[in-house]
């Protein structure tokens, strides 16, 4: 039986996010499709597979991504989809733990592919934002909707890049 589920996670959530789908493979039900906030499952042995989730450096399309997926499914990893430059990969359980990070530096690296994913999309929205106040005051209209959620979506972005940036300093300091 295949379910869909519904779940927004911020980008840089990406570790509950890989939690949340752990959590789903442990009570029965396997990854098997991704979209925006969508995730679908089907029936499978509780615990059966193991998830995990990386953001490429460059689109899935490109040869370098396509070369990265196929070296993991010949690691015997499987390939579940993707959104954007995030692939959702599976494994099946073994008795050792599943990690596409296995030591500081590619967690750092990782975290590093994040930030500068994340950083563009505050800057836009900063900007945005302050051009859309900006012109609705000029103007006498008062304060545009747009503009707020810009501004807001900027400060939420900049406090997830921030935990991002500790998280990464943190491993650099363990290095």
């Amino acid at each position: 039986m295949k379910i869909t589920r519904y779940k927004l996670f911020p980008v840089w959530q990406s570790e509950k996010e890989e939690q949340w789908l752990n959590r789903m493979a442990q009570q029965g039900y396997a990854l098997t499709g991704v979209g925006f906030c969508r995730y679908t499952f089907e029936e499978c042995k509780p615990g059966e597979y193991q998830i995990r989730i990386q953001l490429l450096e460059k689109k899935v399309q490109e040869k370098a991504s396509q070369d990265y997926i196929r070296f993991l499914e010949d690691s015997g990893i499987e390939y579940v989809g993707n959104y954007c430059k995030w692939i959702y990969v599976r494994r099946q359980s073994k008795e050792e733990t599943f990690e596409l990070f296995s030591d500081n530096q590619s967690k750092i690296n990782q975290i590093n592919s994040i930030l500068k994913f994340i950083l563009p999309i505050i800057i836009l929205n900063l900007f945005v934002g302050i051009w859309n106040i900006g012109m609705f005051l000029t103007n006498s209209k008062g304060v545009s909707l747009f503009g707020v959620i810009n501004l807001a979506i900027a400060v939420f972005g900049f406090f997830g890049w921030w935990s991002l940036y500790k998280k990464r300093t943190a491993l650099q300091k363990d290095s």
